[in-house]
C-alpha cells in the first residue's frame, strides 16, 4: 500500500492549496512517491471564478514544488464541489 511521503504534511498541504486566491476548497487530495525524490499529487479544487483557472493551477503547482517538493501535479478544477460523489475510503 502506498502512503503519503514522510516529508509531506498533508493537512498543511491542503490548507496551503485552499489558501490560493480563487480557491474555495480542496478535496480528494492524494500524494504519493513516483520514484525516489519524485512525488505526484492529484486533487480536486473548487474555485469561485474570481481568478482564472490557469493562474490557480500555476500557483498551486509552484507551491507544491517549492514548499512540498511535489513536482508532478494534476488538479481538477470544479465550479461546485463534487465531494459527495467521491467514494469513502
Amino acid at each position: 500500500m502506498e502512503a503519503v511521503p514522510a516529508h509531506v504534511d498533508i493537512d498543511r498541504l491542503q490548507a496551503t492549496l485552499e489558501g490560493v486566491a480563487g480557491t474555495v476548497e480542496v478535496h480528494d487530495l492524494h500524494v504519493w512517491s513516483l520514484t525516489t525524490g519524485h512525488c505526484a499529487l492529484s486533487a480536486h479544487a473548487v474555485v469561485d471564478g474570481s481568478v482564472s483557472g490557469d493562474e490557480i493551477l500555476a500557483h498551486m503547482a509552484a507551491v507544491c514544488a517549492r514548499e512540498f517538493h511535489v513536482d508532478h501535479v494534476t488538479i481538477q478544477l470544479e465550479q461546485q464541489s463534487r465531494r459527495h460523489e467521491e467514494p469513502v475510503h
